[in-house]
């Protein structure tokens, strides 16, 4: 049924073949999503493999939800509690959906929102400012981060990071403790290991419970290990391709233990970086550019990023087989790619976002 789904799907948008310099396999049809009158829309920013997308938007300079049934449905607004603006990181099979909302003076709540449930604050670990949710699966186990912020706590090693992971999200510059954390219905909130980073962020996982992220251990402040989890805390440093620098970072994890994230090489430029089940680091690419990053993988690996140069930032899509491709919009313009799901869905924008789109696969 899901198959004759998605070919029905495939005949009513826009041809696009997308082509790169790496492959030209991959062929997609590219549509705008519909808004109701009255709504900005940002992006579609997660997908589940029901064919259900969510993303951020605006109506009167109110922060919205919006949530598409699939991909000819017209985005239904949902309306939050007063808050500054939000953030959607993921959506699982079961229609949770989980991101952060900002409440004011750079604070963050990590909340999980349904269709059955509505929206629900994931609350705080003891003692934190600010929690942001990052991946939830199948089970409604989620993770993410939280941030102490206290100027009393290693005054002179302020955080220079301008995003906490895809580049995407700016967070405050200043002293702080941030931690990696897991989340259950039956547990609540509580912080992953090791306890002597410096700082640490949980950024996805996946069925098995098995966690993405990455830390920086508390004697090496220009380190970063890209690492995994299991639910229960056991920690896996992940090990890097050589001739990069020991700053790693692991963004999304697949069903098998495949992890797609990102490395920086001797010249401060980011690499992208698949994973195998075994650990074993595979570089993505090579991109005409100077920097790319992953933003999130299916369980199939097929991985979607950003690759950039000194005149603009493509989105790719990769796998072990094809290689890299380049997603581009009916002009030729570049896109922007936030999510993939398990039938090669990709849910994005135009380049700058404000107008929300997905990439349709229709060999499937």
């Amino acid at each position: 049924m899901r198959q004759l789904r998605w070919a029905w799907l495939c005949a009513f948008s826009v041809a696009l073949c997308v082509a790169s310099e790496v492959s030209a396999e991959a062929v997609y049809r590219f549509r705008y999503l519909r808004m109701p009158p009255g709504i900005e829309g940002f992006a579609v920013t997660a997908a589940n493999d029901r064919g259900q997308m969510v993303g951020e938007g605006w109506r009167n300079r109110d922060a919205c939800l919006l949530f598409w049934e699939s991909v000819d449905a017209t985005a239904e607004v949902v309306p939050l509690p007063a808050i500054d603006s939000i953030r959607i990181r993921h959506m699982n099979n079961r229609g949770q959906v989980v991101g952060a909302t900002f409440i004011g003076g750079g604070t963050t709540r990590a909340f999980m929102w349904s269709r059955e449930s509505g929206y629900m604050e994931l609350g705080l670990p003891e003692g934190a400012d600010s929690s942001f949710a990052h991946g939830i699966n199948d089970s409604g186990q989620v993770v993410g981060m939280a941030t102490w912020w206290d100027p009393g706590i290693w005054p002179e090693q302020v955080s220079q990071a301008t995003d906490y992971g895809t580049g995407a999200f700016p967070i405050p510059i200043r002293p702080s403790i941030i931690r990696p954390w897991r989340w259950s219905a039956e547990a609540g909130m509580s912080v992953l290991g090791p306890q002597d980073m410096l700082e640490g962020w949980a950024m996805d996982i996946n069925d098995r419970g098995e966690i993405a992220g990455f830390f920086t251990p508390n004697e090496s402040p220009t380190v970063r290990h890209a690492a995994t989890w299991t639910f229960d805390g056991e920690l896996t440093v992940l090990s890097t391709p050589p001739g990069v620098l020991p700053r790693a970072m692991a963004y999304s994890i697949g069903k098998l233990g495949q992890v797609a994230g990102a490395c920086y090489d001797d010249r401060g430029h980011a690499g992208a970086v698949f994973w195998d089940r075994d650990g074993v680091p595979l570089q993505i690419g090579p991109f005409p550019g100077t920097a790319a990053r992953p933003c999130d993988m299916n369980d199939k690996g097929e991985v979607i990023g950003s690759w950039e140069n000194t005149e603009s930032e493509y989105s790719f899509l990769w796998d072990r087989r094809r290689g890299a491709t380049t997603l581009l919009l009916p002009d030729g313009a570049p896109g922007t790619a936030y999510t993939i799901n398990d039938f090669g869905l990709i849910g994005g924008s135009n380049h700058g976002g404000w107008q929300p789109c997905v990439w349709i696969p229709c060999s499937r």
